[in-house]
């Protein structure tokens, strides 16, 4: 397949809020007497029957047989997942109503004139190929029963996996050997290569950065929100954001934005948005918009909805004009993040002798008997790939204050103050450690979505039987926190190409943090 067309339509997927993902649609709508699912059916039908023309379909499917089966199940997969991505996005929740189907619906219309039905099947084939091979890749060859069974491709549901079978062979990619008295299907060094070339153009295509976030509601039996994991893994997180709030020491009347507000815990919670009574101009910015959705009612009882206006952007590129205020405050967001450019980000656009300044969670030391036995098999998939392992993904206090002093910021000032990190409720330890943190992520993501679901859910029975076994003063972990701000000096031209030059030059936060 031509990789850089590839590559091309699955960013146009992206641009037009259009996403395929089986494994989502498998786990929510295993039940196919959902109304839902009959719903889509029909315009599943409607679609087929208007746009698939097997005798007009170009170059691109190439020697990809077609199967009108499978593209009912790309035409179904992708107006669920659609609906369901959007929907997760604007509120958090992955069920869809029949108003977000219908806007799929039209989305997918759009899409279909951009890269031709025939360009969608491809993409779809594309990624059920890489879910459909990654366990054969992982377990080198899987028994054919286990195969046809789905036992090692949860949630892809048994009838579906034939089709899969038969494909990969026609193909080339599978080869079914007889071992013993067991048929095994594996992989062909022509199927290697195929699977390679996929993993690295979902990579580049920005595929998988999407995928990531929807990726734990599957994995997870329910998904806590962020403000319920953060109030019962640090209990006195709370107190570490006012101490922060009252350290900034904001002047009255200041024009304030804050980068990575989450749900608002800074914002409200911690009183950012008092911090210099009623006159300050304020606007808090997140990348993600389900959690400004679930930010959006704290300002009413508050009487200060009116007052903060919630944007979506990018920490890394702020739509918002230099010098444009007098503060640019954060906490706990660099780990998801090219830290050098969130901080160059920041100092462009406060006015020279404004403040730039953030709280953050530093890297410790996990080493502790309790932590060992808890996450011993994710030790033992970095001790098979012999690397040591990563399990924080904090930076440490002089990584800190040097992203300070590289994005030109002066009179540097830090601080520490410490938290409680409680090792207590496996469920939200876990999700906080995943999801929060990203730790582990080397180990995860190279394991089938399958094995992940059942590898997340030992690390919960073994934190029960851990939890058990070690009284809780053991399983408190003191957390280190640094608080840290900066001035930003005159704007010359000098300087400002210095800046420039760093943002074009920044590292990558994987290359930047600690190994």
């Amino acid at each position: 397949m031509d990789t850089a067309r590839i590559v091309h339509n699955v960013k146009t997927m992206l641009d037009h809020d259009i996403f395929i993902d089986p494994l989502l649609v498998n786990t929510h709508f295993r039940d196919q007497a959902h109304p839902l699912y009959a719903k889509t059916e029909a315009l599943v039908e409607d679609i087929y029957q208007r746009c698939v023309r097997v005798e007009e379909f170009g170059h691109q499917l190439e020697d990809v047989p077609f199967s009108p089966t499978l593209m009912r199940y790309c035409l179904m997969d992708t107006l669920l997942s659609t609906a369901m991505s959007r929907t997760f996005e604007a509120i958090g929740s992955v069920v869809p109503s029949e108003a977000d189907l219908e806007l799929a619906s039209r989305a997918l219309h759009d899409l279909i004139d951009k890269v031709g039905v025939d360009g969608l099947y491809i993409l779809y084939f594309v990624i059920v190929g890489k879910d459909i091979v990654q366990p054969v890749f992982y377990y080198n060859g899987i028994r054919e029963a286990d195969f046809l069974d789905a036992s090692h491709h949860h949630p892809y549901r048994p009838e579906q996996m034939d089709l899969f079978l038969m494909m990969g062979v026609a193909r080339r990619s599978f080869r079914v050997k007889t071992v013993g008295d067991q048929r095994y299907v594996q992989l062909t060094r022509l199927g290697h290569e195929r699977f390679r070339w996929t993993v690295d153009v979902l990579e580049k295509s920005g595929y998988d950065a999407k995928r990531v976030p929807l990726s734990y509601v599957y994995q997870f039996d329910s998904v806590a929100d962020w403000d319920h994991i953060y109030d019962v893994v640090w209990p006195d997180h709370l107190d570490a954001r006012r101490q922060f709030v009252r350290w900034l020491n904001v002047s009255a009347g200041s024009r304030v934005l804050e980068v990575g507000c989450g749900t608002g815990p800074l914002t409200w919670e911690a009183g950012l948005v008092d911090a210099e009574g009623s006159k300050g101009q304020w606007i808090a910015v997140d990348v993600s918009t389900g959690k400004l959705k679930q930010a959006e009612p704290k300002g009413d009882p508050l009487g200060d909805g009116r007052r903060v206006s919630l944007q979506h952007a990018s920490l890394e590129h702020l739509p918002f004009r230099d010098d444009t205020f007098d503060m640019c405050v954060g906490s706990a967001f660099l780990q998801f993040t090219n830290p050098t450019k969130a901080l160059c980000e920041m100092t462009r656009v406060v006015v020279p002798g404004g403040t730039v300044g953030l709280l953050q969670a530093l890297a410790c030391t996990l080493d502790k008997p309790f932590f060992l036995e808890w996450f011993h098999p994710v030790f033992q998939l970095a001790r098979k790939r012999s690397a040591g392992m990563q399990h924080h993904g904090l930076p440490d206090h002089d990584e800190v204050l040097q992203w300070f002093h590289a994005a030109g910021l002066t009179q540097v000032e830090s601080e520490l103050v410490h938290i409680a990190w409680l090792f207590d409720n496996p469920d939200m330890v876990v999700q906080h450690l995943l999801r929060g943190v990203s730790s582990f992520d080397t180990e995860m993501r190279k394991l089938p979505w399958d094995y992940r679901r059942t590898l997340i859910n030992e690390l919960i029975d073994r934190g029960r039987d851990v939890c058990r076994k070690y009284p809780l003063s053991e399983r408190t972990v003191d957390l280190p926190c640094l608080m840290v701000k900066g001035r930003v000096l005159p704007k010359n031209h000098e300087t400002r190409d210095m800046m420039e030059g760093r943002r074009k030059g920044a590292k990558s936060w994987q290359t930047a943090s600690p190994s």
